[in-house]
């Protein structure tokens, strides 16, 4: 059990704007009930028995249909940008904002397009992306420390387009090297770790100085990374009094945080 100690910081409370994401099937992806809390950390009573077996049609491979619903036609597409495969959903050329989604080592942009995966957290994804004027992109990357691609990606989208950056496993790496590039940084609205890789913070990287908002999400029983190391990164943002949450899954493994984290919570804090 993670204890409740390390997170006991004293914070800033953000006033924020009204809510920039509509409402979008809210009851069913909800997070579960909070076991903790304390400032801008929250421990989750995730239950593998509930939340996979009790949700999935097949468990693991495929969700019930009430977690899903087809986007309109000729709104979701498979492309070549450059030399990057692409799967979107919304049109770039015109979005409010941008949410970007990271696969891990050994995966691909179409792990995070499908459909009927995660508990269907990336068809609400695509769903609160296009139904609020935003874009949403899960590229396939062949490195994870060269922002080459991502910034070849952006420039498909409007330069005053706040960009959320969401990274899964090891492609975490990707988050923390567009948070450490200048350019980057400045259209960061914020980057999501998704049981990602750690990061060792410096006050002299671009992300602290244009306070990027940081939104950390990992599972207790997380066998590839730590959750230790992830609450330190959490306590080191918040000494800073920089923009930062960390929400634990009780029980979580590796993927747990994909499936549950609730977007539309962490799309409405990144865009206030």
């Amino acid at each position: 059990m993670l204890k409740l100690g390390v997170f006991t910081l004293l914070i800033a409370t953000t006033a924020g704007a009204s809510p920039a994401i509509a409402p979008y099937k809210d009851a069913l992806f909800a997070n579960p009930r909070v076991i903790e809390s304390s400032g801008d950390f929250a421990r989750y009573d995730y239950q593998e028995m509930r939340d996979i077996n009790g949700r999935d049609e097949i468990p693991v491979a495929k969700v019930q249909a009430a977690y899903t619903e087809s986007l309109a036609p000729g709104s979701e597409r498979r492309i070549i940008a450059g030399q990057t495969e692409l799967y979107e959903a919304g049109n770039a050329a015109s979005a409010r904002f941008v949410v970007i989604f990271i696969h891990g080592g050994g995966g691909n942009g179409s792990l995070g397009f499908s459909d009927i995966t995660f508990g269907g957290n990336f068809n609400r994804l695509k769903h609160l992306a296009i139904e609020n004027g935003g874009v949403y992109q899960s590229p396939s990357l062949q490195s994870f420390d060269d922002t080459t691609q991502l910034e070849s990606l952006l420039e498909r989208t409007p330069g005053s387009a706040p960009v959320i950056l969401a990274c899964g496993s090891m492609g975490g790496l990707m988050c923390w090297s567009a948070y450490t590039n200048p350019a980057l940084a400045k259209r960061l609205a914020g980057v999501v770790l998704l049981g990602g890789y750690p990061h060792r913070f410096d006050k002299r990287e671009a992300g602290v100085r244009e306070k990027v908002k940081v939104y950390l999400a990992h599972g207790t029983l997380d066998p590839v990374y730590d959750v230790r190391t992830i609450a330190e990164e959490y306590t080191w943002l918040q000494r800073q009094r920089l923009p930062s949450k960390l929400a634990v899954y009780e029980t979580g493994k590796h993927g747990t945080p994909i499936r549950m984290i609730d977007w539309r919570e962490v799309l409405n804090w990144m865009l206030e």
